[in-house]
This record gives C-alpha cells, sequence and structure tokens, in this order.
C-alpha cells in the first residue's frame, strides 16, 4: 500500500515533514498535523490526524504501557509549533496546561526529539531552548525550568542535532553557527543550569555506556568518557571529507548511527560512509 500526505501539506514551512515513521504494535504513526497521523500497518488506512497542518521535523517518542511519565500507552509530538501528548489508539490528546508562552512561540526548527528523565519530559524548543516537563498528580503539566543557554541562534536554525543524556546531566552543541560560535555544553537536569561550555564544531552526539562520541559537520569524530558531569576526550580524527564547498561531501548533519560496533555516517550529499570501530 502507499500512503500520501499532500492533504497536510503545511504553509510556512521550510521542509514540510521530515519525521521518520514508528511502527508500533499494528499501527505506524508519523509527525504529520498537530496530533500526528496514525495508519493501519497492514492496509495504509487511516485510523486517525490531527486538524491543524503544521510543520514538523521531529521523529514521535513512543511511551508504553507502564512507562513513567504517563504510566498509560502514549506518543510525544512536537512540531514547530507546539508539544502533544497523545494516546495511540485514538489520537486523544493527554496534554493540558502547558505554559501558553512555550505553545505559542514558533521555531523555524524544532528538528530534536523529546527525551524522557526520570518521570518527565526533556524538550528541546528551537525558540526557548532546552525544557523540563512535568506531568503533575492531577493530569497537568508544567515546565519546571527552561535553559536559554542552550538556544543555538537567533534565526532558530540547527536545532536539529543529538543531545545525549547520561545520569543527571544532558550534553548537547548549542551556540550561533552563523558565527562561529558552537560550543559543547553540560546542563544539569536537576536544575536546569548549564556547568559548562567548551568551543566545539557543529554536529551530533552518541553515548555509548559511559563513553560520549561526537560527528562534527567538517567530519572529525571524537570521543571521550564521562565522569560524573566532566567529559575527558581521548580521541579525535577527521575521517571524512566533511564541509561544503569544492569537492567536499557537504556537511554531514545527518545523525550518525553506531550499530555491532560500526559507525555509519552520511553527509548532506548522500554519501553513506561505514567505519569500524575498535
Amino acid at each position: 500500500w502507499t500512503a500520501d500526505a499532500a492533504q497536510w501539506s503545511p504553509k510556512g514551512g521550510w521542509w514540510g515533514f521530515s519525521d521518520s515513521p514508528v511502527v508500533w504494535d499494528d499501527k505506524v504513526f508519523l509527525n504529520i498535523t498537530d496530533k500526528g497521523l496514525a495508519l493501519d500497518l497492514a492496509t495504509g488506512k487511516i485510523l486517525w490526524s490531527g486538524t491543524e497542518a503544521v510543520p514538523s521535523y521531529t521523529t514521535l517518542l513512543p511511551l508504553p504501557e507502564g512507562n513513567p511519565v504517563t504510566a498509560s500507552p502514549a506518543l510525544v509530538i512536537q512540531t514547530c509549533r507546539g508539544l502533544n501528548v497523545v494516546a495511540p489508539d485514538t489520537g486523544q490528546s493527554l496534554l493540558a496546561g502547558t505554559p501558553a508562552d512555550w505553545m505559542a512561540t514558533v521555531s523555524n526548527n524544532n528538528g530534536v526529539s523529546p527525551k524522557v528523565y526520570g518521570r518527565d519530559l526533556i524538550v528541546m524548543h528551537g525558540s526557548r531552548g532546552l525544557s523540563r516537563i512535568s506531568r503533575q498528580a492531577d493530569g497537568t503539566w508544567v515546565e519546571k525550568w527552561v535553559c536559554a543557554d542552550l538556544i543555538y541562534d537567533k534565526g532558530n536554525w540547527f536545532t536539529f542535532n543529538r543531545q545525549v543524556i547520561h545520569g543527571r546531566y544532558v550534553y548537547a552543541i548549542a551556540g550561533n553557527a552563523k558565527e562561529q560560535d558552537t560550543r559543547l555544553a553540560c546542563v544539569d537536569l536537576e536544575s536546569g543550569t548549564q556547568l559548562w561550555s567548551k568551543p566545539e564544531v557543529f554536529g551530533n552526539l552518541l553515548l555509548a555506556g559511559d563513553t560520549l562520541m561526537l560527528v562534527t559537520q567538517d567530519g572529525d569524530v571524537a570521543w571521550g568518557s564521562l565522569e560524573g558531569q566532566e567529559y575527558l576526550e581521548t580521541f579525535r580524527q577527521k575521517v571524512v571529507n566533511g564541509g561544503k564547498g569544492g569537492d567536499q561531501d557537504g556537511p554531514y548533519w545527518s545523525h550518525p548511527v553506531l550499530h555491532g560496533g560500526h559507525l555509519y555516517l552520511r553527509s548532506n550529499k548522500g554519501k553513506l560512509t561505514c567505519f569500524r570501530v575498535e
């Protein structure tokens, strides 16, 4: 079967839809509309959808039965215009009480999927920074804190690189790429305080056990150990011809994948390279 999302094509969005489908039980979920889109896995039939056409770039976060955030099964959906949590069977919204200014602040590029920390959600918003959103006993949601140090730049670009959570800390690439002022930062998830930052080329992060791995847009691969809040780099090497112009591969913005001892890198021009990590 095939399915067409043209009827929900958003106006004013730079890239329309650019998430990955999520297959869960007998359904396929996509980040299309303000509340998502559910298709029957066997037939492609539309089971439910939201009503508002909005640009969306993050992959949905499925929360199974018994999860610490909602207890019941849920889907976390972040678009460029807001956040929603819905029941996977019906699409009914389970989110109420999120701060109005968070929902009203439109971002050009909210491309980072939400994460779970304890019983809360960690969300990256291009115009607001990093937020911790908590569901209260009465079913309402509140923003515990927001860390504006992780706003990427004035144009809300580059809010699509992966962050990692290790213990009570989150590590992310932040700063202003247009002004060549990007940095690796560490934020305390309990307080929302940025603990430190150091200059770094824009890229994506991976976590392998207690090892933090960085792949820069220019083609460098680096890694080091995480001890408490500290990152101690032990390796760095340029492995691919990243960057723009000439015979370069283009920047490496796609999320790298580490699987079975192999690192997969894809450039913006579509060059896919696999390395064995020893």
